[in-house]
């Protein structure tokens, strides 16, 4: 490669123009296009009969609390048992695909598209070692090809990628330091989809368990308060909302979870306590440069 080109390539590298390598290869065009494939050809039925209804009439009618009038209007009550902050994340593209005089379908499954892309970014910069083409590949291959990733996301419409992205992009402001903003895309993970809450012991135990990063505890803990303040007290103090929230199966789930399988009348320490004892092999050493954080080797084992 002569001097200029390799020049021409460094500045791009440094503007939005650059598209990685990664972007350009044919598995991530191969996963876009059966993306796209399913997205112009199937109609989920859960968002086309909860999600997509619920947001459209919060458009039609905003109010601070959208659950109970949802309800008061004979609604589903399984309709939508998230936060403010899906709700957030579901208004701009069902609102523009309405304003365009789109299917507001399109709307959502855009959105879950942008979600995807930006949760294979940040599996991307959480994998451990250095950025290289052969592991970037690996990291296409594993996540953006996979199956699973595509049937529930694109298939069933399920919109558990957008609380898994924005907890892995937690993982990525902590791995940085920015406590800030690692707190407040943790509260706004929970708040996206409550099962998320059985990854925050982990993340706090990972802090406590290292002395080089305990100073992060503080202001992470007063971000995520904060966090959780803003987009989760509006829908707490909603009877709609704690009404949706307490028929969601995603709470027995979550139950189920903490109880690892253990049944009813077991403790429901099951989960903590080996938790704990996974999580200090992940993180009883500090992270070698270059290497992975404790979070970061403990998501791509869980995962």
């Amino acid at each position: 490669m002569s001097a200029s080109n390799l020049n021409l390539r460094q500045r791009l590298q440094s503007t939005w123009l650059y598209v990685p390598a990664h972007v350009r290869s044919w598995p991530f065009g191969l996963g876009l296009l059966l993306r796209l494939g399913l997205m112009a050809a199937v109609v989920p039925l859960a968002p086309a009969q909860w999600y997509v209804p619920f947001i459209e009439a919060l458009l039609a009618s905003p109010s601070a609390d959208p659950w109970g009038h949802w309800l008061a209007a004979g609604g589903d009550p399984l309709a939508f048992p998230y936060g403010w902050a899906m709700a957030l994340l579901l208004l701009p593209g069902v609102g523009l695909a309405s304003a365009l005089g789109a299917p507001p379908m399109w709307g959502y499954v855009l959105t879950l598209l942008a979600g995807d892309v930006l949760l294979l970014e940040a599996l991307r910069r959480l994998s451990p070692g250095p950025a290289e083409p052969r592991r970037d590949g690996q990291i296409v291959l594993l996540y953006w090809l996979s199956p699973l990733v595509i049937v529930v996301n694109y298939l069933l419409g399920l919109n558990d990628l957008l609380a898994i992205g924005t907890l892995c992009w937690a993982l990525v402001a902590l791995r940085a330091h920015r406590a800030q903003a690692a707190g407040l895309l943790l509260g706004a993970a929970l708040s996206i989809k409550l099962s998320m809450v059985v990854a925050l012991p982990f993340v706090l135990f990972y802090l406590y368990n290292n002395r080089p990063l305990r100073d992060l505890l503080r202001p992470i803990v007063l971000a995520l308060l904060t966090s959780l303040t803003l987009l989760t007290l509006p829908s707490a103090l909603s009877p709609g909302a704690r009404t949706m929230l307490a028929g969601n199966p995603e709470m027995t789930k979550i139950s189920a979870t903490w109880c690892g399988g253990c049944g009813a009348s077991a403790s429901t320490n099951c989960l903590p306590s080996s938790g704990w004892r996974f999580w200090s092999s992940c993180c009883s050493r500090r992270p070698r440069r270059g290497g992975s954080c404790g979070p970061c080797r403990c998501w791509w084992c869980i995962s």
